[in-house]
């Protein structure tokens, strides 16, 4: 892939790293499998070409997943160009963050920032902040105390019931169901 699809700048290769075995399922990932086990299954003349390029997917998808479980730890060991970005992302998730904002501080344009996450991560940069919001806001609703709307405002969102619909879309639960069961003494 390095060679064929090789990344963006000077000595920035495609890595994955064999030690890591366990990977966090997601709808991309899952759909490249299911897409690899279809194409074998298949009776398509054209069946190796097809898997080849279903396997490269795969790689991609994988490579991109380990990425976002490196970068999304607290402290992230790389000093990469997008762990900075992130790394400024973090600092400032309670302000109102835009994409021109980050793309400014990162000093390249807004299509850049967007294609770096994509290429990198496998998710857009706004589907980053609102996951770095939702990770904050898991924190705070360990306090039975507060109330979830006063928490949407303080980890950065405008409306309460955005918050809502967002976690719920990537917890499974809303935040009050969240704040429930994390409380249950």
């Amino acid at each position: 892939m390095n060679t064929r699809y090789p990344k963006e700048g000077i000595e920035n290769y495609w890595r994955l790293d064999e030690r890591n075995y366990f990977f966090y399922n997601n709808p991309e990932l899952a759909l490249t499998i299911n897409n690899l086990i279809n194409i074998c299954q298949s009776n398509f003349v054209t069946k190796d070409v097809l898997a080849d390029l279903a396997l490269q997917e795969l790689l991609i998808r994988i490579s991109q997943s380990q990425n976002l479980t490196e970068l999304s730890s607290e402290a992230p060991e790389t000093n990469t160009y997008l762990a900075q970005i992130i790394q400024f992302i973090r600092l400032h998730i309670t302000d109102k963050l835009t994409l021109k904002a980050i793309a400014s501080k990162a000093s390249i344009s807004t299509t850049s920032l967007y294609r770096l996450f994509k290429r990198e991560l496998g998710i857009s940069p706004v589907e980053f902040i609102i996951r770095e919001r939702i990770k904050l806001s898991k924190r705070l609703l360990k306090d039975d105390t507060r109330y979830i709307k006063n928490i949407s405002f303080e980890v950065g969102f405008d409306d309460a019931n955005y918050f809502i619909r967002a976690f719920k879309s990537h917890e499974g639960i809303t935040p009050k169901q969240y704040q429930q069961l994390n409380n249950k003494d």
